[in-house]
């Protein structure tokens, strides 16, 4: 493993928790008034890049994924997702 390689395993979760966790269920919230439909679409916008790896990936992050959302749903702490989720790619 490279730096470079190891620095984006930090880097992608991190922009990833910020934009389709947390500034796009706060967007979706506000429009829709609904937290379901905001976590069902954070989810599938998440989902979206990760087709290419396959179904049984993709219910693997699917289910992470939901996990995420619930929990920041819950409460609004977007720190412990984002080392969740470096935390589960560098376990890879």
């Amino acid at each position: 493993m490279t730096v470079w390689y190891v620095l984006l395993m930090v880097i992608n979760p991190l922009f990833e928790e910020l934009i389709v966790r947390s500034f796009f269920i706060e967007k979706i919230e506000a429009l829709t008034n609904s937290s379901l439909v905001a976590i069902i679409l954070s989810i599938i916008l998440q989902l979206l890049p990760h087709i290419y790896q396959g179904f049984i990936a993709l219910i693997y992050l699917g289910v992470m994924f939901t996990i995420f959302s619930l929990y920041y749903i819950r409460y609004r702490r977007i720190v412990p997702v984002i080392l969740a989720h470096i935390f589960l790619i560098l376990l890879r």
